[in-house]
């Protein structure tokens, strides 16, 4: 990996190499990577697929801080997560989400004048911090 680059960017190179689900050895641990979405949410919305427990512990605190806390990504306990998701479930519907559309559209109108200044000067574009600076700002809105 080049010094410059993003462990996002080998884990998509490996999927793009080995399909969508492949292994990967880190240390004495097996993690299995899956960038199917439809796996994906399967293997996080069904209490078929037990949560390793050093995995789960860990994204919650990292060296001793909040990381994701107990909340839908880290919960291992699948009523627990139903609650959860239950009340974000409003967030994500259809008609509130058809709502943000002028939202969305701003920010993007934004972004693609931020490319444009980019290009305009040969400048390099950092595509991952703007799209989050694009999310945050949806968010914020």
């Amino acid at each position: 990996m080049k010094n410059d680059g993003l462990i996002h960017d080998k884990l998509l190179e490996w999927a793009e190499t080995y399909g969508p689900v492949y292994r990967l050895n880190v240390l004495h641990y097996v993690f299995l990577c899956v960038t199917c979405p439809e796996a994906t949410k399967e293997i996080l919305m069904s209490s078929k697929y037990p949560k390793d427990e050093f995995v789960y512990t860990r994204l919650q605190t990292l060296f001793g801080q909040r990381l994701f806390g107990n909340g839908l990504v880290t919960t291992r306990d699948h009523n627990q997560w139903y609650k959860q998701r239950r009340i974000m479930d409003p967030a994500f519907s259809s008609l509130y989400l058809r709502g943000l559309i002028g939202t969305f559209n701003d920010r993007a109108e934004k972004l693609m004048d931020k490319l444009g200044d980019a290009a305009d000067n040969e400048t390099e574009a950092f595509m991952l911090r703007l799209f989050n600076c694009v999310t945050l700002d949806v968010i914020a809105k």
